[in-house]
């Protein structure tokens, strides 16, 4: 027997009408796509997420948790709708050709996990379940000079290093064991913040001339987002401290999100790179822009 059997691959795509039109037509009755304009929510979708790059002769099958069985009429009344749309497609493929999207898919993760934090932009989170690394520093304020830096009440991460100051001249001279902004202090002369507390051991900051702080450096990862056909990134940030305080559930970081588990994108990571640029050269405001 010579057999040849099909499988249908089924993939997400995330779509908010807020942003703008569908630019795609499907047949009622089939929920089969017949048309995709060149621009559209669907296009930009397409070019930023070519694994799961939407075709014609896809069929939508889910829409927001209503599946086909649900009804064709209810699944394009909320195509029509507005607002998010979560919808599930599916593409008849022979086994082969399954197959090789599948591995495809899976390499969109593998691939964005090897990647190292070089370029786009990088975020990292202080809590302390993220460290990569810990090291120690030495200050001495006896000659009345003054740290420059500033600091997270509550949790001593690293909101700012003055150009000039102590930890300035420490960097300077010591530029392998250089504090960084979203680093974390997590000791002082042997009082630990998660014995003694943050306020405890600030307030030793402050009244102590001589210092050895343990630092830790919080672990930091890649993502790679194009914002180059109009999509909104979908997340808000605090202007000071570039730490993500919210994110949409539409938008270019929900979509990263979506196709890249392994590196989400989480409230309270902190952007601490873009496009080549960090935060501890370049400043905030630049990186805002």
């Amino acid at each position: 027997l010579n057999i040849t059997l099909g499988r249908t691959f089924s993939f997400p795509v995330v779509l908010d009408k807020a942003n703008g039109k569908l630019g795609l037509t499907f047949d009622p009755q089939t929920m089969v796509v017949k048309t995709i304009d060149e621009a559209g929510l669907v296009a930009l979708w397409n070019g930023m997420n070519p694994v799961y790059a939407v075709q014609l002769g896809d069929r939508i099958t889910e829409v927001n948790r209503l599946r086909a069985a649900d009804g064709v009429t209810k699944l394009a009344q909320e195509l029509r709708g507005d607002g998010l749309l979560r919808i599930t497609m599916a593409r008849d493929a022979n086994a082969e050709e399954a197959l090789m999207m599948e591995e495809a898919a899976q390499n969109v993760v593998v691939e964005a996990e090897a990647t190292q934090p070089n370029s786009a932009a990088s975020t990292a989170a202080p809590s302390s379940e993220r460290f990569d690394s810990t090291f120690t520093m030495h200050v001495d304020k006896s000659g009345g000079g003054k740290l420059g830096v500033n600091l997270e009440v509550g949790t001593l991460a690293v909101n700012a290093v003055s150009p000039t100051g102590l930890i300035a001249a420490w960097n300077r001279n010591n530029p392998d064991l250089a504090l960084q902004i979203s680093d974390q202090i997590i000791e002082v002369n042997g009082k630990c913040v998660s014995t003694y507390g943050a306020e405890t051991v600030q307030q030793i900051i402050f009244k102590e001339h001589n210092l050895k702080l343990t630092i830790a450096r919080a672990h930091t990862y890649e993502v790679d987002i194009d914002k180059n056909k109009g999509g909104k990134l979908g997340c808000s940030l605090d202007i000071d401290t570039l730490e993500i305080k919210s994110i949409s559930y539409s938008g270019l970081v929900a979509a990263w999100n979506l196709l890249s588990p392994h590196l989400e994108i989480k409230v309270g990571d902190r952007l601490v790179e873009v496009n080549g640029k960090h935060i501890s050269q370049y400043g905030v405001g630049l990186l805002n822009q």
